[in-house]
């Protein structure tokens, strides 16, 4: 008989605080989805250089006090259990900035509803934020694939017909790329074509500057790369 199996791993990165907070079944699981997401998602127009002013635009964007990570993704909320002694809540502080990394920073907020809507019973909330070491390793890495998109954008095939007489397929090839200074990768031939024969066939250059292909037909016409005259 043929069994199914599925196999779950469970993150419990955030549990040793699920015991302080008042709603952990919610604000852990949104901690958990700010995470993921990450601070590039969470941090499009971030500037280094403005590190400040970024902060204060942050939190003026923040549309509520809830955890909605889909429209408020510039802090979580972790309300904390009214009865919570304040010197325990050094306890979530250190586990959610003790790490070597350091992605998070944590402030405090007071008077925070514990449910929507008004007559709610307020509480104490630890404030979560992407640390500015984070914010900054992210706008880096957003900047280099940027970089890599760009290049790929800008990728060129140069199409040329090639004349060959009295030479070998892979030799020409080989005698093509150190006449480009390109890769054999970069050079595309349609099919192979007679030895002996004197054939034309299209070709394909990748990447290839026309100054170096202009030099190349120079030595090309004077039979020094391809055949032998």
């Amino acid at each position: 008989i043929e069994k199914s199996w599925i196999r779950v791993l469970a993150d419990e990165t955030f549990f040793s605080i699920a015991p302080l907070l008042a709603k952990p079944s919610v604000d852990l699981l949104h901690l958990y989805r700010f995470r993921n997401i990450g601070p590039i998602t969470a941090n499009r127009g971030y500037n280094p250089r403005n590190a400040r002013n970024n902060s204060k635009q942050e939190h003026k964007q923040q549309h509520s006090v809830t955890n909605n990570y889909e429209t408020n993704i510039c802090e979580v909320l972790l309300r904390l259990r009214p009865d919570l002694p304040r010197n325990e809540r050094r306890i979530i502080h250190q586990a959610l900035t003790s790490n070597r990394r350091r992605d998070f920073e944590t402030s405090t907020k007071h008077d925070i509803p514990l449910n929507e809507g008004n007559g709610s019973r307020n509480t104490t909330a630890i404030a979560v934020q992407w640390s500015r070491s984070a914010l900054q390793g992210s706008h880096k890495k957003r900047k280099r694939n940027n970089g890599n998109e760009k290049k790929s954008d800008m990728i060129t095939a140069i199409f040329c017909v090639l004349r060959k007489e009295q030479c070998e397929h892979q030799v020409a090839i080989n005698k093509l790329s150190h006449a480009l200074k390109c890769r054999v990768g970069d050079i595309g031939m349609a099919g192979i074509k007679d030895m002996q024969a004197v054939t034309y066939q299209f070709i394909t250059l990748r990447d290839v500057d026309m100054k170096k292909v202009h030099g190349a037909d120079v030595l090309l016409d004077r039979g020094k790369l391809i055949g032998s005259k």
